[in-house]
């Protein structure tokens, strides 16, 4: 998760893919590293924040 310009990254903080218009991706696998406790609330967390941001901007 990071800028585009970043060349280690695939998605930005609102979970929308580097060069690919309309696709996005909430779950765990756009951390750097993973979560070594509550991995199922971590991945619900994700989802619910980028669920918020796609409400506020939908693009």
């Amino acid at each position: 998760m990071g800028p585009a310009e970043e060349p280690a990254t695939a998605v930005d903080q609102y979970g929308r893919v580097h060069g690919i218009a309309g696709l996005r991706v909430a779950n765990t696998s756009i951390l750097l590293e993973a979560p070594l406790g509550g991995p199922a609330a971590t991945a619900v967390l994700i989802g619910e924040l980028i669920a918020h941001a796609m409400r506020h901007d939908p693009r």
